[in-house]
């Protein structure tokens, strides 16, 4: 008993320190939103995910079986490209883009949410959702991250068009490293021949 509590506390104090960065960044946007700053549309939509995520945090399930280090690795590189993409953001985005942008954030925000205590930042062996967006692709908020990232790079050249397609690149060997991390959970393995795509519907 001793021993489990001394694993669980690291996690749930790595999980705090996680909920109160989203928060910090939620509180910026929020700023930027009703400050009239920026593009308050994209702010509000970055705002909303951040306190989603920041939620989810706080009440996720503890890991009892995490996966291999490739996946951090990966999910490093991919959260450092993606922080590199959107700097090359240029401003003012047109409105098709910040609709693509608030789309992208809200579908990020409801896939994340529908996980409940199963939100995970790396491959982990948690109880598998089935429903909601999992229903129709295997990774809903990979997709919806992604039309994210294309709202925001698209009106921005060819620079950052391959940014983007890095950025794409990185999100695609991340999902495919965690389906490897889960491939001999049996809950796992009947929900991936159910549901057969992964980002896009009957493509990918």
């Amino acid at each position: 008993m001793r021993d489990a509590l001394r694993s669980v506390a690291p996690s749930k104090a790595v999980d705090l320190v996680f909920a109160g960065s989203a928060l910090v960044w939620a509180g910026r946007h929020l700023v930027r939103g009703f400050g009239g700053e920026g593009q308050p549309a994209m702010d509000l939509a970055v705002a909303l995910l951040d306190l989603a995520v920041a939620a989810l945090f706080l009440r996720r399930r503890p890991v009892s079986d995490p996966g291999a280090s490739g996946g951090l690795v990966v999910a490093g590189l991919t959260v450092l490209a993606a922080g590199a993409a959107l700097s090359l953001i240029p401003g003012p985005h047109p409105v098709w883009a910040q609709a693509l942008f608030v789309l992208g954030a809200l579908g990020t925000a409801a896939s994340l949410l529908r996980l409940g205590r199963s939100f995970a930042v790396l491959p982990a062996r948690r109880p598998v959702v089935a429903f909601g967006p999992y229903r129709i692709v295997r990774h809903p908020a990979y997709a919806c991250e992604l039309l994210m990232m294309a709202g925001a790079l698209a009106p921005g050249g060819v620079r950052a068009w391959v940014a983007g397609a890095v950025v794409t690149g990185l999100q695609v060997a991340r999902l495919l490293v965690e389906e490897r991390a889960l491939g001999d959970d049996p809950e796992y393995a009947v929900y991936r021949a159910r549901v057969r795509h992964r980002l896009v519907p009957f493509v990918f």
